[in-house]
């Protein structure tokens, strides 16, 4: 039964239903002894009428003509029919039953009797519910049925999927298998591997180029998803975008898997919700939560004894040998799952990335080396494969040749078969390049082609020579001098194909290379033996087999031209291709190529068919890869050079395309190979050029990669004055931004900035070889970001509190964190996988510190003691007990014989490795030690307390040496250059200082961070310092260039307020520094300071003439200044804690102060007397304003309401709800007010709440990290330019900092030629 037959019998049975229900209320009516069973029948028929709407909702909602509905629901609605039926006749029969009955019905007697015994119902409702539970149990299915086909639906559109990576894709519908008599015990070997329950959950089948491993993987990807054991199958391939690397392997083997198994895609799609980026994530991360996971939560539902097989194919093809070791260890956890048996078939060169991957696995795979199998065997196979090909080209051509050119039924012959096999023996390509080559026509017939090819039998040393040479010479066999245009043609159109870093289209090839696509096509039509040349003009060329280009470059044959003129010159080539490719580029690449138009356009809102119509496969591959076709032909870059005539005209497009390409990050990389190939001698100004773009992408590649489009805006407005690329580019800056923020003359010490973290970051730690960062956080993660592009490499997350420390074991294999949940956790730094947690603290652990023969691992902790691990086993070795407070920190010595602890009882202590024998305490800091270092050399030791100094120690006397100081706060950390000349300490004045460790002297100090500053580290070759804030952010400095920051001129302390005049001239700031300043806004320029509070000011308010100036204070005190002259008129005294806010009224004659102390206080201006307060807030007041006519004043507070008063009695009118604390409020009119959050109506309503605000037409806001329009982003703000508060007028806005400085954005929307592209 379909779908929709089943919904039509639902709807007769609920007519059914309904009609014996009816003639039930009939008999409860005109019966006496039987309510009680018509009762229970009339309360069975509901629920039976409940359970069949829910089927016909079902069956009747979008889904419902596609499902199969149960036998159950097909039976269950036969026999429960049958049944209703019966009971309506009987039922029937008795009320109508003749004249008598009427009669009596007349005289208002009872005249029906109930026709069921109690017995008969018993009965009949037990079927009743026997068939409602058959229904209910067809109708979970279909449910079931649903929400999987609901759940796939879901998770296909969110798993990316690398296109033509299966066995049975379209692209390699035609690649070969296995002929029936060949590899037969090799397939009877992983036939019986595949099927044993004890085997091991790896074969890896590996063998040299040409042996024909790919070949094989099709035949047993084929198999397997014959015998339906298949759950996937990815097939990686040099060349190619989305199959030379690992980004893509496992979504596409989940997106394969829940083909193969349907119910994974629930289990799927929570992991799905549960973190959308999912997908993007490390290896592990996707192997686990979109592999490994669903498949152990689906084991309850199949069959224990399951097999599901996963095929990859050349594995040496993936482009990172990290990630191929990776994958190989996440493989070998496969019999992990227990019941479900996933296993993994693997083919790959025998190269040394993968040999070392399964040396770690040991004992955990099976194996078989193809040329290493016997000689008598491999020539069997490919006899047989030869057999099989050679008849089928005889068979083919005789078909269609008339009876004298027929070939000999038993063409070739035997002889000729041997001969061809010694010619192949052990490389399979040769067979199958040899059978193409026969079978072309283009040439002669196969018996002259065959001739063709035994003649290279002898004459040839080399396999590759017989193998391609028959295919290539005969197109120069009679070639003339003036036949050089059909030679150039070859070279460019063959030698760009096989050099390509990914296949491109012959409609792409033409377009890059500029040749006509029908010359293209005509080069290519006598190559097929050994190019796959599509018929589609969209798919790409690819070569057969890697061998052919080997072939093609081989630098012996560069002397040798005459007999080898097909050669190629890899090195011109690639210089060729980069022409082409920066040519392109040139004439392709514009700003807003998508038209996009908005700034602040997400790259994930853009449709990928956007995309891909304005960035073409030629455009897209010339953006990705002119850099390394420059770097493969070993070009050296000049002044004068192409590279830096393209970055000079379209460097900002380049970034724009790769960001909508989501390949920003790439970016740095290629900027640092173009800076490999400078000639030291005449590239000083692209020497400059590529310095300036180095960090250009840096500090900007966060949002460059969010947003293509703010490459024009927020990158090219926040780079420094003094930048090349603004310098250059200086025509991009936005029109619609006439006045610019102040920014920094020239770049500062900060390399990056990397955000991510949702909480305040502990600790800092650059892996030994300097390549990866590890930072602790109290958001209970530590993140790995790759150091030379600062993007996020995974998230490691297991610990159950704040994660206080890292740190990389020697070999840089290992990652220790500690963690406010008393446990020390071990994690595979190349995988992300949580090897082990040390448990045995009492307390919080604050430190880990490894040996540096990476054998031991040292914890401390906050019960004292500091903890000796073994790496290796986990095992506790020893506790070292002394300390009277927490232990904050420990260090091993360079040799590793001593270990330094620091603890809050403002000592340090020294002791023994070996023994754990205490040697000597160091004494001296007047508050807590916060951290040690040792020098490189061991002789010196640094301790960092919350006395606000760095000590320096004697490690061999104890001796104290040198106190640094200069920090205002508490240093928190130190930590010495690898040279040892350097000292950087790390302090909660949110600055880091250098120190020059032989004379103590300070060089220099490094400001940003906008919070504690919490750790620090330098990388191994001592260039870059790694600082951790308590701002959420991680930060990169440049060591060498720290002195280039410039400090602007402004406040001493955070900006806490910045407020207008009424006719925008003047800005007025509010500081912790306990000033006001006033600021020409048409200049930015300083105009004066006005003093006087005694603790932060922390509010300011204009009168609506302007001439009067309030400022609130945490003193408790409002001031009110003269503005023209900077005079003290008043101060207005009264409230009991902080004042908050101010506001003036219309008329100027009243002002409204709000306080911590939960009042709002009314005051005169004119003579300053108070003139009533306001009660009734439940928290601080956070914000006030009048409305227009001056009749109604708003209050804001942390109680998340706002109350609105009477101005002239003080009564409380009315008190709105929310679930937020309202920061600033001000009317837009009587019936609205304007808030931080958006748009506030007062009008009366029911509700009288104010949890659904919406920004407004036309309005500018700011928020954490945007200056937003119409509620759309507009410019992004960098981390150094993010508001503690903010002003709007009109279309100025002004932004108050942290740092104490305050900047002007003046935006115009309409210019001369009309509306600017906002």
């Amino acid at each position: 039964m379909d779908g929709v037959s089943a919904a039509a019998s639902i709807i007769a049975v609920i007519d059914l239903s309904a009609k014996v229900a009816c003639l039930c209320v009939q008999y409860y009516s005109d019966v006496k002894n039987a309510k009680s069973d018509i009762k229970r029948l009339q309360g069975e028929l509901q629920g039976l009428e409940k359970t069949l709407q829910g089927a016909r909702e079902l069956l009747e909602s979008p889904n419902g003509k596609s499902l199969k509905t149960s036998q159950g629901l097909v039976d269950g609605l036969a026999n429960c029919s049958s049944q209703l039926k019966q009971l309506q006749l009987r039922l029937e029969k008795k009320l109508h039953h003749g004249p008598a009955h009427k009669t009596m019905r007349r005289l208002g007697l009872r005249a029906l009797k109930w026709p069921f015994k109690s017995k008969e119902i018993d009965t009949i409702i037990k079927n009743l519910e026997r068939y409602r539970d058959t229904l209910s149990a067809g109708l979970t299915v279909d449910q079931a049925t649903q929400v999987l086909n609901i759940a796939q639906t879901f998770v296909l559109s969110k798993l990316p999927i690398a296109n033509d990576a299966a066995f049975d894709s379209h692209a390699d519908e035609h690649d070969a298998r296995c002929h029936p008599e060949t590899r037969t015990d090799l397939l009877k070997d992983i036939k019986q591997w595949a099927g044993s329950p004890e085997g091991e959950g790896i074969f890896w089948l590996n063998g040299m180029a040409g042996t024909g491993k790919s070949t094989i993987s099709r035949t047993v990807a084929q198999s397997f998803a014959d015998q339906g054991l298949l759950g996937a199958s990815f097939f990686f391939k040099r060349g190619e975008r989305d199959r030379s690397n690992a980004a893509l392997l496992f979504t596409t083997i989940a997106t394969q898997l829940i083909v193969k198994e349907p119910g994974l895609a629930t289990h799927i799609r929570a992991a799905i919700e549960a973190d959308p980026s999912v997908t993007r994530k490390m290896l592990k991360e996707q192997f686990d939560k979109l592999i490994l996971k669903p498949l152990e939560n689906l084991r309850g539902s199949l069959d224990d004894s399951k097999t599901i097989a996963l095929v990859i194919d050349a594995l040496d093809e993936c482009e990172r040998d990290d990630d191929i070791k990776v994958i190989i260890s996440l493989l070998s956890q496969a019999k992990s799952l227990g019941s479900i048996r996933l296993k993994a078939f693997l083919t790959s060169r025998p190269e040394l990335p993968i040999r070392l991957g399964f040396n770690e696995i040991k004992g955990k795979y099976q194996d078989l080396v193809l040329h290493e199998i016997p000689k008598p065997i491999i020539e069997h196979d490919i006899a047989a494969y030869l057999d099989f090909e050679l008849a089928r080209i005889r068979n083919d051509y005789n078909a269609l040749s008339p009876g004298g050119r027929q070939l000999p039924h038993d063409w070739p012959g035997s002889q000729i078969v041997k001969d061809l096999v010694q010619m192949a023996v052990p490389l399979f390509i040769f067979a199958a390049t040899a059978c193409r080559f026969i079978r072309d026509r283009k040439y002669g017939g196969p018996d002259r082609q065959l001739a063709k090819l035994l003649a290279y039998q002898t004459s040839q040393q080399s396999k590759l020579d017989a193998t391609y040479l028959p295919v290539l010479e005969p197109l120069f066999i009679d070639l003339t001098d003036s036949d050089h245009d059909f030679l150039d043609e070859f070279q460019q159109i063959v030698g760009t194909i096989v050099l390509l870093a990914e296949p491109l289209s012959t409609t792409s090839l033409s377009k890059l290379i500029q040749i006509d696509r029908d010359v293209v096509i005509d080069r290519l039509d006598s190559l097929h033996s050994v190019l796959n040349v599509p018929t589609s003009a969209d798919s790409p060329v690819r070569i057969f087999h890697l061998s052919f280009r080997d072939f093609l470059v081989d630098p012996s044959k560069a002397k040798e031209q005459k007999t080898y003129p097909f050669w190629v010159d890899e090195k011109a080539t690639h210089r060729r291709i980069a022409t082409r490719c920066l040519d392109l580029l040139s004439d392709y690449l514009k700003k807003d190529i998508c038209d996009l138009r908005m700034p602040g356009t997400a790259r994930a809102d853009i449709e990928s068919s956007v995309i891909d119509s304005h960035l073409p496969s030629d455009v897209r591959y010339a953006c990705l890869y002119w850099v390394y076709h420059v770097q493969q032909s070993s070009s050296r870059i000049s002044d004068d050079h192409q590279v830096y005539t393209f970055l000079e005209r379209y460097f900002l497009h380049w970034l724009e395309a790769l960001s909508l390409l989501g390949k920003i990050s790439a970016s740095v990389g290629m900027i640092r190979d173009l800076q490999g190939l400078l000639s030291p001698d005449i590239s000083s100004t692209v020497s400059a050029f590529l310095h300036d773009a180095a960090r250009f992408i840096l500090s900007f590649r966060q949002i460059i990669d969010l947003c293509p489009l703010q490459t024009y805006a927020s990158a090219i407005v926040f780079a420094p004055m003094k930048s090349i690329i603004r310098g250059v580019f200086r025509g991009y800056i936005p029109e619609w931004i006439p006045l610019l923020p102040k920014v920094d003359l020239e770049w500062n010490a900060c390399l990056q900035t990397l955000e991510g973290h949702g909480d305040s970051v502990s600790a800092v730690a650059f892996s030994p070889d300097g390549t990866t960062l590890a930072s602790a956080s109290d958001d209970e993660t530590v993140r790995l970001w790759d150091v030379a592009t600062g993007e996020h490499r995974r998230t490691l997350e297991g610990h159950d509190h704040w994660v206080t420390a890292v740190a990389f074991s020697p070999d840089g294999t290992t990652l220790a964190s500690a963690s406010d949940d008393k446990t020390v956790r071990l994690w595979d730094v190349a995988t992300g996988e949580h090897r082990r947690t040390l448990e045995g603290h009492g307390d919080w652990v604050t430190a880990v510190a490894f040996s540096p023969d990476g054998t031991t691992l040292a914890s401390a902790s906050g019960d004292k003691t500091v903890r000796l691990w073994d790496v290796a086993t986990g095992e506790h070795r020893r506790t070292l007990e002394g300390h009277g407070d927490s232990v904050t920190a420990v260090a091993f010595s360079p040799d590793g014989t001593t270990l330094a602890s620091a603890s809050d009882d403002k000592t340090v202590r020294l002791w023994d490795v070996a023994t754990g024998e205490h040697r000597r305490t160091l004494e001296g800091h007047g508050d807590w030690v916060t951290a040690v270092a040792f020098s490189p050399d061991g002789t010196t030791l640094a301790s960092a307390s919350g006395d606000k100094t760095v000590r320096l120690w004697d490690v061999a006397t104890g001796e104290h040496r040198r106190t640094l100081e200069g920090h205002d706060d508490s240093v928190r950390a130190v930590a010495f250059s690898p040279d040892g000349t350097t000292l950087a300490s790390a302090s909660g004045d949110k600055t880091v200082r250098l120190w020059d460790v032989a004379t103590g002297e300070h060089r220099r100090t490094l400001e940003g961070h906008d919070d504690w500053v919490t750790a620090v580290a330098f990388s191994p070759d001592g260039t870059t310092l790694a600082s951790a804030s308590d701002d959420e952010t991680v930060r990169l400095w440049d060591v060498a260039t720290g002195e280039h920051r410039r400090t602007l001129e402004g406040h001493g302390d955070w900006v806490t307020a910045v407020a207008f005049s009424p006719d925008g001239t003047t800005l007025a700031s509010a500081s912790g520094d306990k000033t006001v300043r006033l600021w020409d806004v048409a200049t930015g320029e300083h105009r004066r300071t006005l003093e006087g509070h005694s603790d932060w000011v922390t509010a300011v308010a204009f009168s609506l003439d302007g001439t009067t100036l309030a400022s609130a204070s945490r003193d408790k005190t409002v001031r009110l200044w003269d503005v023209a002259t900077s005079e003290h008129r008043r101060t207005l005294e009264g409230h009991d804690r902080w004042v908050t806010a101010v506001a003036f009224s219309p008329d100027g004659t009243t002002l409204a102060s709000a306080s911590g102390d939960k009042t709002v206080r009314l005051w005169d201006v004119a003579t300053g007397e108070h003139r009533r307060t306001l009660e009734g807030h439940g928290d601080w007041v956070t914000a006030v304003a009048f409305s227009p006519d001056g009749t109604t004043l708003a209050s804001a507070s942390g109680d998340k309401t706002v109350r609105l008063w009477d101005v002239a009695t003080g009564e409380h009118r009315r008190t709105l709800e929310g679930n937020y604390t309202l920061e600033r409020l001000s009317f837009l009119d009587s019936d609205c007010l304007k808030t931080d959050r958006g748009l506030l109506r007062i009008t009366p309503s029911p509700a009288n709440n104010f949890t659904d605000q919406k920004p407004s037409s036309g309005l500018l806001f700011v928020s954490d990290k945007w200056i937003t329009r119409d509620g759309k982003d507009l410019i992004w703000l960098p981390p150094n330019y993010r508001a503690t508060h903010t002003a709007v007028y009109n279309c100025t806005v002004a932004i108050g900092h942290a740092s104490g400085q305050v900047w002007l954005f003046r935006f115009a929307f309409n210019g001369k030629g009309g509306r600017h592209n906002v």
